[in-house]
């Protein structure tokens, strides 16, 4: 059939609909127009529109589309396109209308249809349309497609800070949706659904890169994605190649105070964490293989400790005196710090054998003469950093050990006077001169769970010892 068809995209479809009318061109359905001809049986009243343009355009999305869902294949398609041409004459520019013809008599004929389906028309229709041309391939530029994670608690000040956008779930998504200019996607319940059934990813991807290539909601001309901070890994393992950019929220709103008047490891923004690494390798001399798994522990925690999974981090650190043990406490700490006045929480347990000495650790009982409120507490009223050294742990009293097993599983410490205090976002750090080979013996299999990260500090290489004492007499 001589007609050529023009390819749009959704967010140009408009545009070719104006042009075509404006040229004088009958736009229509493909399928309700051969509708209309087989109810017609080829006889035309007054009131039938079929015989009133001389120009028509039909639209191929809807038989393309049965096709996509087998309720028609190319045999019918092409029987379609033969009883759409038996039905119109082409005629001259400079001839009349014959009102008597059984036939629809037209004198331009052209086909539009929706882009997605040009395999499909290439494949079944290529022997009934003349010519395929592309409708503004400007238009079909990608879009950018940004992601943006945040936690629960900030989900209020992101949707303020979008205050102009529409907010919609994934979910909810719909290609008819009345949709403004501006919209946020969250596809967190995407992400929950993926987790489940891994065999859906092939057609979501489908749908993001129609979104990319604005074939589906193309009209919004700000479009951002957010989703669930707990998803992240999901969302970088599974949707790597959906979206071009995934950036983390950050409230700005008291950047500079802390909720708890102390600055922890989780509180320091993504690009101050790489200074925070380098500083931190610099400083402590040897134990390479420790400074990889201290990073990743860090790291991993951030993460886990923001979806509430993991309150304190916690290192046993194990080995002579003298290698860098305490060291790895003071460089989180100075690097950390906020004001010179305060001080690392630092207990020596080694003077903490007895049977009474967790009454000098968190306080003696109402009632009772002594330290009200012992010296963990005294020197956490006193830090501005989150992080809690305990050396010489082994030397303790078994009461102390179950003290602490006690605050690494719940992320809280309480004093003698029942005053409680949130350790979340802390790191704990426990050093001990016991041999390796008595670290089971020692530590109830309890206590030992509870450690995230456990090492043995080899000693000191001669070239590090050397660099040590340079460093130091320089400084």
């Amino acid at each position: 059939m001589r007609g050529k068809i023009f390819l749009y995209s959704k967010g140009s479809y408009q545009k070719l609909k104006n042009t075509l009318e404006k040229e004088g061109f009958k736009l229509d359905s493909f399928v309700k127009y051969i509708d209309k001809i087989e109810k017609g049986n080829n006889s035309y009243d007054d009131n039938n529109d079929l015989k009133k343009f001389e120009k028509i355009a039909l639209d191929m999305s809807s038989l393309c589309q049965r096709i996509v869902f087998g309720r028609a294949d190319s045999w019918q398609a092409e029987e379609l396109m033969n009883t759409l041409e038996v039905n119109l004459e082409k005629i001259d520019s400079d001839d009349e209308i014959d009102e008597d013809s059984f036939k629809i008599q037209y004198k331009d004929l052209v086909f539009v249809c929706n882009v997605n389906y040009k395999k499909i028309i290439k494949e079944n229709l290529r022997y009934c349309i003349e010519d395929l041309k592309i409708q503004d391939k400007s238009e079909i530029k990608e879009r950018f497609l940004e992601i943006i994670t945040y936690l629960d608690k900030d989900f209020k000040n992101l949707k303020k800070e979008y205050e102009n956008y529409k907010f919609i779930s994934f979910s909810n998504l719909d290609d008819s949706i009345e949709i403004n200019s501006k919209i946020v996607i969250d596809i967190s319940s995407l992400c929950f659904l993926i987790k489940n059934q891994e065999e859906q990813l092939y057609n979501i991807e489908n749908i993001f890169y129609k979104i990319k290539n604005k074939n589906f909601i193309s009209e919004v001309e700000d479009l951002l994605f957010i989703c669930n901070f707990k998803y992240r890994n999901i969302l970088l393992e599974k949707f790597k190649y959906c979206f071009d950019k995934v950036t983390e929220y950050k409230n700005n709103e008291n950047t500079d105070n802390y909720e708890t008047g102390v600055k922890r490891i989780i509180d320091i923004r993504d690009d101050e964490l790489k200074s925070f690494f380098e500083k931190f390798e610099q400083e402590l001399y040897g134990h390479d293989a420790f400074k990889e798994d201290f990073k990743n522990s860090i790291e991993e925690y951030r993460m886990f400790n923001k979806i509430g999974e993991t309150k304190i981090l916690s290192f046993f650190l194990m080995g002579y005196s003298g290698i860098g043990k305490t060291e790895v406490s003071n460089i989180i700490y100075n690097n950390l710090k906020t004001n010179n006045n305060s001080n690392l929480v630092k207990i020596n347990l080694g003077n903490y054998s007895s049977q009474d000495a967790l009454n000098s650790l968190i306080g003696s009982p109402r009632g009772f003469v002594g330290s009200e409120n012992g010296e963990l507490f005294s020197k956490l009223d006193k830090t501005d950093v989150g992080i809690i050294l305990i050396d010489e742990i082994e030397k303790a009293d078994k009461k102390i050990f179950n003290y602490f097993l006690e605050v690494l599983e719940t992320g809280k410490t309480t004093n003698s006077q029942g005053k409680e205090y949130d350790l979340d976002g802390y790191i704990i750090i426990f050093t001990s001169n016991v041999k390796k080979e008595k670290f089971t013996s020692v530590f109830s299999p309890e206590l030992r769970s509870r450690f995230d990260l456990v090492y043995y500090f080899e000693l000191l290489t001669q070239k590090d010892k050397i660099k040590y004492l340079n460093d130091r007499l320089k400084k």
